[in-house]
């Protein structure tokens, strides 16, 4: 589990919409201790985009479904093995974060996140 999510940059078109390009980087620490550091520069044009620091997946594959709301792919070796949605509030005060990841043993684990805008 990440301890922080940091977005450092992003291209905005519009306030409070998800953005076309943004480069992320989420530093935390993981439940063992030891330190966490994934970080992507996202495109919503349906193409994968590489993705390092994880070892659940590689890739992602974002598709814009509306201003506010993103849907993913969690790609690993090329194969889905997991999806997200990512919505901002329509006052652009909170981002939700909903995934399902596939677990090594055959299993699905599901994380949500909520991060209030300070």
């Amino acid at each position: 589990m990440l301890a922080g999510l940091t977005l450092l940059t992003s291209c905005n078109s519009k306030p409070n919409e998800i953005n076309s390009l943004q480069q992320q980087v989420w530093p935390g620490v993981a439940a063992d201790g030891s330190a966490v550091n994934q970080s992507a520069t996202l495109t919503y044009d349906g193409k994968d985009v590489a993705w390092t620091g994880s070892s659940a997946f590689d890739a992602v594959t974002l598709k814009k479904v509306n201003g506010t709301t993103v849907k993913a792919e969690l790609k690993k070796d090329g194969k889905v093995v997991g999806h997200s949605v990512r919505t901002v509030s329509g006052k652009g005060k909170v981002l939700t974060l909903s995934s399902a990841l596939k677990t090594g043993k055959g299993g699905t684990t599901h994380e949500t996140g909520v991060y209030d805008k300070q």
